[in-house]
């Protein structure tokens, strides 16, 4: 049989029992209870081995829709580097970096692989003193999500060394700087680090500064420790992964006369990337087309990259509408962002039936997730969940075949160990066949790396791809 499929994918939605602290079962989705009650409803491993991360490491949005997008396994930046540095590779990589006389490194002061690892640092460090390298200025970044709101303290503490306390000059949230839809934020930060309003003797002293501030380490405002130039011409390292995440930071350094350097980006000129990214020519998407299949993807700019780019393995394949997210440092305050007009497309494009395969993402849920906001958590849920029973319902009636999956844990789990949790999660994920037409069918338990292979078996084509159908 022949279908067409509107995929629905609900970013930051995972499963777990019980409702302490989960933002999902206490803003009760009516819809996506109804669903998983009366169609095919199965749990999705979404992190660590199961999908090709390290062991325990949680899924994230870049890498779970390169895997429900085409299909196929990679080795994640991190893993691949941390051989290379076991390996003494890493060190070739970087010595045309080294070769330059002045060099700001920016890195993320976390250990858990998904943004950076400060192990990058100390690694890079170790290198730059064997050189006798003196002009290393270190920005460090504050993690605060996965990591914790008042995490920085112990991670400083573990992984400090002299070549990084000697070189270390600022330090700022994550918040104050890495955003995919703000890029002035990145522009107001460099700005600060080139003209500061103070300078505070030590980070223990810039830390504990801000937090007597009622700052945390994702929100803390830029804090600059000595005196130091950024000039045109400089170099600059960004140890870090996820491009989206850096990308307003990649083209405000290039904008003052950078010579910029990063460990994983997509093609952008001007840019000197260390380890080029893999495109995926055969991936699931590319099958589909080249079997005449028409694609479209709908989302808004939070998760534009993720769908644009990773969905589709770097090769871009099929049409897209992305509505610009709202530019605010805060996202609580508007908990609906663009899932209203993100549905409303679903809809009309729905209707219209030109398209084989949609894909429609609502970012609610992990974005507002990562403000630990209950209350407008609870209220994004609740629009998302309005979003998704709309388009369930147009889809059936136009012949489509909605499917629901969440593509990594966040909102379900607001706490850990007595403290607010920011961070994504290890949990499975929900995955869904609203339709009646597959109302027998028995779906076993898997992976996201299966959502590919089901999707290929309801549109009727014959995919090669990692997974298996789960029915």
């Amino acid at each position: 049989m022949r279908e067409k499929v509107v995929l629905i994918i609900l970013d930051g939605w995972g499963y777990r029992e019980g409702d302490d602290y989960n933002a999902i079962e206490m803003a009760n989705p009516r819809n996506i209870k109804k669903y998983m009650d009366k169609y095919p409803t199965t749990l999705l491993s979404a992190s660590g081995k199961d999908v090709g991360l390290p062991d325990g490491t949680p899924g994230f949005c870049e890498y779970s829709y390169f895997l429900m997008g085409t299909g196929q396994k990679m080795t994640w930046d991190h893993e691949k580097i941390i051989r290379e540095i076991k390996q003494g590779k890493f060190e070739k990589r970087v010595d045309p970096i080294l070769r330059n006389p002045r060099i700001h490194v920016f890195v993320v002061l976390t250990e858990n692989g998904i943004y950076s690892h400060i192990s990058l640092l100390k690694e890079f460090m170790r290198i730059a003193r064997k050189r006798r390298k003196r002009n290393v200025f270190i920005h460090l970044i504050l993690e605060g999500r996965e990591s914790g709101l008042h995490s920085a303290y112990d991670l400083f503490t573990k992984w400090k060394d002299e070549n990084i306390t000697n070189h270390l000059v600022s330090i700022v949230g994550g918040g104050e700087v890495l955003s995919r839809n703000i890029p002035r934020l990145a522009e107001d930060y460099l700005a600060r680090l080139i003209s500061p309003e103070e300078y505070f003797p030590s980070f223990i002293s810039a830390l504990m500064t801000g937090y007597d501030r009622g700052e945390n380490d994702y929100n803390m405002t830029p804090k600059v420790l000595t005196k130091f130039d950024i000039l045109p011409g400089d170099t600059a390292l960004i140890l870090g992964y996820r491009s989206s995440k850096w990308a307003p930071l990649v083209s405000s350094l290039l904008d003052l006369g950078l010579n910029v350097y990063h460990l994983s980006y997509p093609n952008k000129e001007n840019l000197h990337v260390i380890y080029k990214s893999r495109i995926v020519k055969t991936g699931f998407l590319d099958q589909l087309a080249s079997g005449k299949k028409k694609i479209l993807k709908i989302g808004e700019t939070e998760k534009e990259m993720a769908l644009n780019y990773f969905f589709t393995g770097g090769n871009m394949v099929g049409d897209s509408v992305i509505f610009p997210s709202i530019q605010t440092l805060d996202y609580s305050v508007t908990p609906e962002m663009q899932a209203p007009e993100i549905t409303g497309e679903a809809l009309k494009r729905v209707k219209e039936g030109k398209y084989d395969f949609i894909v429609v993402s609502f970012a609610n849920p992990d974005v507002i997730a990562h403000t630990g906001n209950f209350d407008s958590l609870i209220a994004a849920i609740k629009v998302v969940d309005d979003g998704v029973g709309r388009i369930v319902r147009a889809s059936q009636k136009e012949a489509y075949v909605p499917v629901i999956v969440g593509d990594h844990g966040n909102a379900e789990e607001m706490q850990k160990d007595g403290k607010l949790f920011l961070g994504h999660t290890t949990n499975p994920v929900p995955f869904i066949i609203a339709s009646d037409k597959y109302k027998g069918a028995r779906l076993r338990k898997g992976t996201l790396l299966d959502v590919p292979a089901t999707i290929g078996k309801i549109i009727g084509k014959r995919v090669s791809v990692v997974g298996s159908p789960l029915f």
